[in-house]
């Protein structure tokens, strides 16, 4: 029987309508994959709470609740570690010169990226593709 594991994500979409994408550290949960800002949502704790937690510790930037935007729940299932997943979905404005300071512990790259150009690449996180579908009409 499969577990679920419930988690946040965050779509960044910046001036030149590029979202931004964190290469996952290779050891970690599907490491050497491309995908959100986000990760688990922590016992008691809300989604939001954890959309902003994970924002300030990924990518170092403090944000206000009003400046995320509930996009929608995915379901997927992750073979990899036979879990369904439940990915609750933000978006955001990225803040013109808003600095990011990435957490290389937990990502080891970024970049921005057209949302039609990331949805052609094979090595995203299993679940964004549904989600770039979705939001972008790909």
């Amino acid at each position: 029987m499969s577990d679920t594991l419930h988690a946040v994500g965050t779509i960044f979409v910046n001036n030149n309508d590029e979202i931004l994408l964190l290469l996952r550290e290779g050891s970690s949960r599907e490491g050497g994959l491309w995908g959100l800002v986000g990760g688990e949502i922590d016992k008691g704790e809300d989604k939001l709470d954890t959309a902003i937690r994970e924002i300030k510790e990924e990518i170092g930037v403090d944000i206000a609740p009003s400046a995320l935007k509930f996009v929608k729940t995915y379901r997927y299932h992750w073979d990899k570690g036979d879990k369904n997943i439940e990915f609750e979905t933000f978006k955001s404005d990225f803040k013109e010169g808003a600095e990011l300071k990435l957490d290389t512990s937990e990502n080891v790259k970024s970049m921005w990226i057209l949302p039609e150009e990331a949805y052609k690449r094979k090595d995203l996180m299993i679940g964004l593709y549904k989600i770039l579908s979705d939001l972008f009409n790909l």
